[in-house]
């Protein structure tokens, strides 16, 4: 795979800047600093969550982390081999190290296990200058993306909202029934370290099948049921351990 950049120049202002293909670069080639910082403005940024389609010499992202510190940055690069160009570019690895880079193919990933709407607000997109002009393919599968991440993202949402109340209120309702339950001090946990298995046990078709052998051999491990496994243990006269509760069922 060919990367999108062929060469490094030098701006007017001494600023080291990455030439595309077509052989436009994606900053100014005089001043790259002084349109970054006016660019921040024309913006007006207001979201806590930041995603830079590419990165370029680094320059607009650098004035991101000086007035944003408390954001979370994100930037997307069309390949491994183009994150591996710009890192050619003095100064650029010590601006990685503060965001999150990743090539196209890890977008949607990126955005789905890191963009939580009720935490950061809305989702701020920032276009680098001329980058999204050099493959039409790139930008729709760019655009194609963000779209499906945020729809599945919403989705999750929704979801989590419309239950919230039932899982609030099967915690507290778990919570006081375990008040009349004896425990086990989990240090009893450490003598056995080297000498038992951990069972990790959820609920499905396979459950019943290990049931028996688990019955049998019960002194040989130690049980962490879900909690929908663990109303089906205590039918099958099976004692756990422990239980972890994942949607807050009432148990």
């Amino acid at each position: 795979m060919q990367s999108i950049y062929k060469e490094l120049i030098t701006s007017k202002t001494g600023m080291v800047l990455p030439v595309l293909q077509s052989g436009k670069t994606l900053e100014s080639t005089y001043n790259p600093e002084r349109d970054a910082e006016r660019k921040i403005i024309s913006l007006n940024i207001h979201e806590n969550f930041i995603l830079v389609l590419g990165f370029g010499s680094g320059i607009l992202i650098t004035k991101l982390l000086e007035n944003y510190p408390a954001s979370k940055i994100f930037c997307v690069e069309y390949s491994e081999i183009d994150i591996t160009f710009i890192k050619n570019i003095p100064g650029s690895e010590d601006i990685i190290n503060k965001i999150n880079l990743f090539p196209k193919e890890k977008l949607y990933e990126s955005l789905i296990q890191n963009y939580i709407p009720s935490l950061y607000g809305n989702l701020k997109i920032i276009e680098q200058t001329n980058y999204l002009s050099e493959n039409k393919n790139y930008t729709e599968f760019l655009k194609n993306e963000i779209k499906r991440a945020l729809s599945d993202i919403s989705k999750d949402y929704s979801v989590q909202a419309h239950f919230g109340k039932l899982w609030q209120h099967n915690i507290l309702n778990n919570y006081k029934n375990l008040q009349n339950r004896k425990f086990n001090n989990w240090s009893f946990i450490k003598q056995y370290t080297n000498t038992k298995k951990c069972a990790v046990l959820a609920a499905g078709p396979t459950l019943d099948q290990k049931l028996p052998s688990l019955v049998k051999n019960r002194k040989d491990y130690f049980i962490l049921a879900t909690d929908t496994a663990f109303q089906e243990e205590e039918k099958q006269g099976l004692s756990c351990d422990a239980v972890i509760t994942l949607d807050a069922q009432n148990i």
